[in-house]
């Protein structure tokens, strides 16, 4: 009895309405994304229930193909044995060996699972090993930064890059869709840019520079966003954006904000285009400069913030992140940041973050 009660404490022990709720919102409108991808299109036109039943089918037939072919064989054996018991003469040998075989397969993709867990969480340990655990300051500033991945290993980094004269270079970078092949795209764009960062301060260099460095490096379907910041310690900030949200700047005397969004687009977007078309592009980018008074402070995000939803699906969204950091005032930047997360926090309401979220604080301190 001991050991059914164990059982049943282990099976219901972590279920909650909210776990459910997840379930059936995010998690298997996942999976059936994921499948969903890969599955042929129903040819048209036919009747609402054969188009139905060949929807089904087409569905069936991309989950096996996701299978390995001894596993595919084993899942097409264990549903045989399964119809014989069902249909025919309901032996019970067979309906055992279909459960075991059903049973074997469940063991050996949780433990591909783990694996890949196990692997992702080394790879995550790494991607955070790279990103600045204190990032630097220009003289008479403080900064605060964050980043959350949606998944195990992300698209999104953020970097602070000492120049030789004082001034600081902010990145903040993301590269389209989650996962191991975003995160090996923004190693490579850090990799880059240090390097880059060493003969060229200008943020705008720095963009275009990259830019050339990427074409027909990323692949067809990835493309990259950036902001880049460069601040010096008297307070000019200059900014340049590469297709990303760009920045918040909080002018305290005023009680205002602004948003910094200079002309630029994403980097990869315009892959496999004519020279003409990459030259407009850099002929349209622009850089906007802002000078910094005492208490001022910027606010850098990634869309993975702003795009954070609710379990309804809408959005927290600039326009709450502004009315937010408007009414900071004296806090410094720790602050800040815990106030932000706990505002996102409260604003999902338990729901999980589609996208990496990650955002920079800077503050011109008093007296600077």
């Amino acid at each position: 009895m001991n050991s059914l009660r164990q059982l049943w404490d282990l099976l219901t022990g972590s279920v909650s309405t909210s776990e459910f709720e997840r379930f059936l919102r995010q998690e298997v409108p996942g999976a059936y994304a994921f499948y969903r991808r890969t599955m042929r299109d129903v040819p048209e036109p036919q009747s609402s229930v054969r188009r139905a039943m060949r929807f089904v089918w087409y569905l069936f037939l991309a989950f096996l193909e996701k299978l390995t072919p001894i596993r595919r064989l084993l899942f097409a054996v264990s549903v045989i044995l399964f119809s014989l018991w069902l249909f025919f003469d309901g032996r019970s040998d067979q309906a055992l060996w279909a459960f075991l075989l059903l049973n074997f397969l469940l063991v050996l993709e949780v433990a591909d699972k783990l694996v890949t867990k196990n692997e992702l969480s080394i790879a995550r340990e790494i991607q955070i090993a790279l990103q600045p655990s204190e990032p630097a300051e220009p003289a008479g500033f403080e900064v605060a930064a964050y980043s959350e991945v949606a998944n195990s290993v992300g698209g999104d980094y953020y970097d602070a890059i000492q120049c030789p004269d004082g001034s600081v270079l902010y990145v903040l970078a993301d590269v389209s869709g989650k996962g191991i092949s975003a995160a090996l795209y923004t190693t490579t764009v850090q990799t880059a840019l240090r390097i880059y960062a060493n003969d060229v301060q200008d943020p705008r260099d720095l963009v275009l520079r990259l830019g050339e460095y990427l074409r027909g490096q990323l692949r067809r379907s990835y493309f990259l966003t950036l902001l880049i910041v460069r601040v010096s310690p008297e307070g000019r900030a200059v900014v340049c954006r590469a297709g990303h949200p760009g920045a918040i700047y909080v002018d305290v005397s005023e009680r205002a904000t602004r948003a910094i969004r200079p002309q630029g687009a994403a980097i990869g977007m315009a892959a496999g285009g004519t020279a003409e078309v990459g030259e407009a592009l850099r002929e349209a980018m622009r850089c906007e400069e802002v000078q910094m008074e005492e208490g001022d402070y910027l606010v850098m995000v990634s869309d993975g913030l702003l795009e954070a939803v609710d379990l309804e699906g809408r959005e927290y969204g600039e326009a709450r992140l502004s009315a937010l950091v408007q009414t900071f005032s004296a806090d410094n930047v720790a602050a800040m940041r815990g106030r932000i997360l706990g505002d996102v926090k409260d604003f999902r309401s338990g729901a999980d973050l589609r996208d990496d979220v990650t955002f920079i604080l800077l503050r011109r301190c008093a007296g600077a």
